[in-house]
């Protein structure tokens, strides 16, 4: 399966998610406090923001869920944000962390 953020978006992000200390030097999650709460929300915002492929190209029309997604973003930050991510999933969970955290929703440009 393969899963592409747009590429400048990507760094944008990236970049934001190191100056915020979520992430170290070799992009790998910076597990502390707060931080896998954070990183769960980010990604709703980024799943929200279409910042990925809709559809993968090996399958043609097969759509990317967001348990894919997910994963994809776990292994590639090897974080494991699963439980916090699904909390998230209800879109009122998530808008009163962000209510909480407003900087949060600015990381991600677009």
């Amino acid at each position: 399966m393969l899963i592409l953020l747009l590429s400048l978006t990507a760094s944008l992000a990236e970049q934001e998610l190191f100056n915020s200390e979520l992430l170290d030097h070799q992009y790998k999650f910076i597990k502390k406090r707060g931080n896998v709460e954070k990183m769960a929300a980010l990604y709703r915002i980024l799943i929200q923001k279409q910042h990925f492929k809709t559809y993968s190209f090996k399958d043609g029309r097969k759509k990317i869920t967001d348990l894919q997604i997910r994963k994809f973003l776990n292994h590639r930050y090897i974080a494991t944000i699963d439980r916090e991510f699904r909390n998230f999933k209800d879109k009122p969970t998530l808008d009163e962390y962000l209510s909480n955290h407003v900087a949060l929703a600015l990381l991600i440009p677009f």
